[in-house]
């Protein structure tokens, strides 16, 4: 995937692949080689997303999901490093993914009661 000039690389469970096989199979035809689009088969903006995500909720964002994927990640217990979760949130340091990640609360007071 590119982002204005960076380069990532998605990955993806195979619930996600399965998802979207299945998405793929339904999806209107005239979209060429976008997964999402406008009805127009056009890129879908990144005004058009927050507007969407407006229309359903007044409190969760595309901001917050990233955090939440980003803290999800770090606090899951399947040792995701930070330099991992830096890679896969498409951030050159971890200095940014450090303010993205929060820890769990529930693993803080297991650690504190270890101490």
């Amino acid at each position: 995937m590119v982002s204005g000039q960076k380069q990532r690389i998605t990955y993806m469970n195979d619930k996600v692949i399965n998802a979207i096989k299945e998405w793929l199979k339904v999806r209107p035809k005239n979209r060429g080689n976008k997964l999402f689009c406008s009805r127009q088969g056009e890129k879908i903006s990144r005004s058009r997303i927050n507007q969407i995500f407006n229309k359903y909720s007044d409190i969760i964002t595309p901001h917050q999901l990233r955090h939440f994927g980003c803290t999800h990640l770090y606090n899951n217990g399947q040792g995701f490093s930070l330099i991992e979760i830096a890679s896969m949130a498409g951030h050159s340091s971890t200095s940014t993914t450090e303010i993205y990640v929060s820890p769990s609360t529930k693993e803080m007071l297991r650690k504190i009661n270890e101490f």
